[in-house]
């Protein structure tokens, strides 16, 4: 089951190392959240707006 954040990175059009690089974030770290393994709910809230904003989006559009 994709995670709503690959959900998200993939109707932007973005790769995993585009997306992490307009997060500056990375890209092992953006990896486990797109995959997965790690939940988005556990990272820092800075984490979470530095990827929101790279897809243009809100917090809550990552979560839900």
């Amino acid at each position: 089951m994709e995670t709503k954040l690959k959900q998200l990175r993939l109707a932007a059009g973005l790769s995993q190392n585009q997306l992490a690089e307009q997060a500056q974030l990375h890209v092992q770290a953006l990896s486990k959240l797109d995959r997965g393994d790690r939940d988005i709910l556990n990272v820092r809230l800075e984490t979470a707006l530095k990827i929101a904003n790279a897809l243009n989006c809100s917090v809550n559009d990552l979560i839900y």
